[in-house]
């Protein structure tokens, strides 16, 4: 059986206040990214994150760091 390999995605992105929310969303979407991190951002983590699970699933914040992730399972 032939291991398939997995790579991790970051999307970390300076937005300088803008609310680019939707945009965000978008490349998180198209580009299947795992963790967010955005910096100088003005968006409201609370409905960013909601709409990260609504459209996005799986993802939670990481309350100490401010970004967001989604959850993992590994299988070998």
């Amino acid at each position: 059986m032939e291991k398939k390999e997995t790579m991790i995605t970051f999307l970390c992105w300076n937005v300088g206040r803008k609310n680019l929310e939707s945009n965000v969303i978008n490349i998180v979407k198209s580009h299947n990214v795992d963790i967010v991190i955005l910096l100088e951002s003005g968006i409201n983590p609370f409905s960013f994150l909601n709409n990260l699970k609504i459209q996005c699933f799986n993802f939670y914040e990481n309350k100490s760091k401010r970004y967001f992730t989604k959850t993992f399972r590994f299988t070998i």
